[in-house]
């Protein structure tokens, strides 16, 4: 029994890393477009929003447990999610992003 449920909380820190990377990441490649100064920060910042957000929910409604450690495991998959699209963007692309926006 003590094994299925470590199972099944690492199975959750899990899936709170894979919302917290793809959200960044989305953001991130969605913000590099407009503002690539900032969209690295924007897409930790939904990440963060996301999963402390989800926990608020979790103790506000009843319906889940609000674990700390859910919220960093979403967080740090932002972390992740926003740094891999950040450098994975062309350095040629982010200059001529930069050239718009001063236009």
């Amino acid at each position: 029994m003590f094994f299925v449920l470590k199972s099944n909380a690492q199975t959750d820190k899990v899936a709170h890393f894979g919302v917290g990377f793809a959200s960044a990441a989305i953001t991130t490649s969605l913000f590099q477009r407009y503002d690539v100064k900032y969209a690295f920060w924007y897409g930790i910042l939904t990440s963060t929003l996301l999963g402390v957000g989800k926990e608020i929910y979790d103790k506000k409604s009843g319906k889940g447990n609000p674990e700390v450690y859910d919220a960093l495991a979403t967080i740090g998959g932002g972390v992740l999610g926003a740094f891999t699209v950040h450098i994975s963007i062309p350095i040629k692309y982010k200059q001529k992003s930069q050239l718009q926006k001063s236009n």
